[in-house]
């Protein structure tokens, strides 16, 4: 499902849309099990020619699967900035809990912020574990504090397409 999610924000990048808003209660899953991305309400066009203005009159964004530039209003969503939501969304499928869980908000602005501290690496996502290692290490890149140094939404499908998943679902 992850991949298919990945492949998903991809699709939306290449047609050049920003979702703004991915997080897992913006994933739907079918019967079959097949995600949908939903609420495209804050999603942007990227061609900044268009002359599109802001209909909202202050920031609209979801903390916890936010990017400090995001936060802190120093640029505008980027594709970067939706691989870093997207981040955030496979930590939640995989853990089956929401980024900084049981930390306060204004805590988790900090944390993304100022200290510059991913989520906690939890126990289903142990070093020990090949597999789920090279996820967190995957989904720590897509954290970075720098957004030119984050994978695109095609390249975290490809890599966790490669991990060896042999007793694992994603």
């Amino acid at each position: 499902m992850c991949v298919q999610i990945c492949e998903g924000l991809s699709y939306l990048h290449q047609i050049r849309i920003i979702h703004c808003d991915l997080k897992g209660a913006n994933v739907l899953v079918s019967d079959e099990g097949k995600p949908f991305l939903t609420d495209f309400g804050a999603s942007l066009l990227s061609d900044r020619t268009l002359g599109f203005t802001q209909t909202t009159d202050g920031p609209s964004f979801t903390v916890r699967w936010s990017a400090a530039e995001i936060i802190d209003q120093t640029s505008a969503p980027t594709e970067a900035s939706d691989v870093y939501a997207l981040g955030m969304t496979i930590y939640e499928t995989m853990t089956g809990q929401i980024p900084y869980y049981g930390k306060h908000e204004s805590n988790v602005v900090r944390l993304v912020t100022v200290k510059r501290e991913p989520p906690e690496r939890p126990k289903c996502m142990s070093s020990e574990d090949e597999s789920r290692d090279k996820l967190w290490k995957l989904l720590v890149c897509c954290w970075s504090f720098e957004p030119t140094l984050r994978p695109n939404a095609a390249g975290v499908a490809t890599a966790i397409k490669k991990i060896n998943w042999s007793q694992h679902l994603v």
